[in-house]
């Protein structure tokens, strides 16, 4: 027999009891008892008993012969518990002797020592692509290990609480069977995991706005088994989030006086996220009939660069809020027929690899048309508001 707990690693101690039934004297009489594999023999003790080992082989002579309806002082036999002794193993003793023994069939017993498991799973996380993008999905993957002393019987659960602006589109792997409840992701793998093996989850996420800029998304992993190092049972991985925003530009005329012509150029962001510092780029590209004198807009820099103007806000633009900036402008001496002032935004959904590019409705600008008369300068305050394309 042995007390329990049994445990990989500690040691056990299995006691060893023999008794004469009679009817006569047992006298030489020998205890052998082999070690299974996965029990690695200590040491071996009891009164009046000597001990012969020779690796996993385990003799004892008792000194004296044995009376009939007595028993011998116990044998006591220390081992330590190896990993190759999951999930059981049995440990078979026989007693003999030089007297005749009218009843063998009790002279052997068997113990069975049942082994649980011993196990060290850990948990990796990593994310494609990075940064993730707002509006875009991302895949985590999930790669649990055991590097434990014996195979994991299972079941395995991995428990992901997936964090604000992220949500669950599916869950795959060898073996794995998810499922999500609102943000909490578990997935559980019912056939356990051997010892240095491993199994990877692919785990799908759709990214929202509420993502941006930065998610960090934690996993964990447990199993009924006795686990060696819980320490790491849990892995953090940290995400850029690129916003998503909607970017578009209104133009208006604003007066014209004399030779001058002044103009309004409005973003307005649609969201659903922030544009970041930046973002927000205006070119005006004037035609040849006007030349540039400046411009007024708190947190705006224009820059001219030949004909083409260049506005960029310096500010982050909220969702659903607007930003203006004036560019003043001159009417150059000779001018006729219509000028045609083209402004284009950019900005939109950023990339990682293309940095800013239109949105599909952006690229497009609006036009203001003013019809200039070669000699009456003057009129062009009294007809632009018709003729404004």
């Amino acid at each position: 027999v042995h007390p329990p707990p049994v445990r990989v690693g500690d040691p056990l101690t299995f006691t060893l009891q023999v008794a004469n039934e009679g009817p006569s004297t047992a006298r030489t009489v020998t205890v052998a008892d082999t070690l299974p594999a996965g029990l690695q023999f200590v040491s071996a003790t009891g009164n009046g008993w000597t001990c012969t080992d020779s690796g996993q082989q385990l003799d004892w002579e008792l000194a004296d012969p044995l009376p009939t309806r007595t028993s011998a002082p116990p044998i006591s036999v220390t081992v330590t518990v190896l990993a190759g002794a999951y999930p059981q193993v049995s440990n078979t003793a026989t007693v003999d002797s030089a007297t005749t023994d009218p009843m063998p069939g009790n002279n052997t017993a068997t113990d069975l020592v049942t082994v649980p498991a011993q196990v060290d799973l850990g948990i990796t996380k990593s994310h494609t692509p990075e940064p993730l993008q707002v509006g875009q999905q991302a895949t985590y993957t999930l790669a649990v290990g055991n590097t434990g002393s014996t195979d994991d019987p299972g079941p395995i659960t991995v428990s992901d609480t997936l964090p604000a602006g992220l949500t669950f589109v599916s869950g795959t792997g060898d073996g794995w069977a998810c499922a999500a409840t609102g943000q909490d992701v578990g997935c559980v793998r019912a056939a356990g995991l051997p010892a240095a093996g491993t199994a990877s989850i692919a785990l799908v996420v759709a990214v929202g706005p509420a993502a941006y800029p930065s998610v960090t998304n934690t996993a964990t992993v447990t199993s009924p088994a006795e686990d060696t190092d819980p320490d790491n049972n849990g892995a953090s991985d940290p995400a850029t989030v690129l916003p998503l925003y909607d970017l578009a530009l209104a133009k208006d005329l604003l007066r014209i006086t004399g030779s001058r012509a002044d103009w309004r150029l409005t973003v307005t962001n649609d969201g659903p996220n922030p544009a970041p510092v930046g973002a927000v780029v205006v070119t005006d590209q004037l035609p040849d009939q006007l030349g540039y004198l400046g411009f007024t807009g708190d947190g705006w820099t224009c820059t001219p660069q030949g004909q083409a103007v260049v506005c960029r806000y310096d500010a982050e633009l909220p969702a659903d809020q607007s930003r203006s900036v004036d560019l003043q402008t001159s009417i150059r001496s000779g001018a006729t027929g219509t000028i045609v002032n083209t402004a284009s935004i950019e900005g939109g959904v950023t990339d990682a690899a293309e940095g800013r590019i239109p949105s599909a409705d952006q690229g497009l600008a609006y036009t203001g048309g003013v019809a200039i008369g070669a000699a009456v300068l003057g009129l062009l305050s009294l007809i632009a508001g018709a003729l404004l394309l």
